[in-house]
């Protein structure tokens, strides 16, 4: 199972704590979590890897996935649904976002 708290996620979200008020999060999201021993080995996130990774940002802020291999896309958005966590959302493509004032 993924340990978040020892991801080699963890100096990008230390050195983000002196970002004063992040609007949001982008982050990958790869491969599905049937696979997560590849996602570990190849450096990639699955669903459940970047859910547990929203212990570590503000409960407020929403975190954008992106980078998902097309074979499995709607295997991706399937998992990221059922998760059921409102802040994990997918970038659209073609769409402009705008973040803070």
């Amino acid at each position: 199972m993924y340990a978040a708290d020892t991801a080699p996620t963890q100096s990008i979200w230390q050195a983000a704590e002196n970002v004063p008020n992040p609007m949001a999060v982008i982050t990958k999201a790869s491969i599905p979590n049937e696979i997560e021993e590849s996602a570990r080995i190849s450096g990639h996130m699955t669903p459940e890897m970047a859910q547990a990774e929203l212990k570590k940002i503000p409960p407020v802020i929403p975190v954008y996935l992106f980078h998902a291999k097309p074979p499995y896309l709607d295997a991706m958005r399937e998992e990221v649904e059922a998760l059921g966590e409102p802040r994990l959302r997918w970038l659209e493509e073609g769409r402009t976002y705008g973040f803070g004032t």
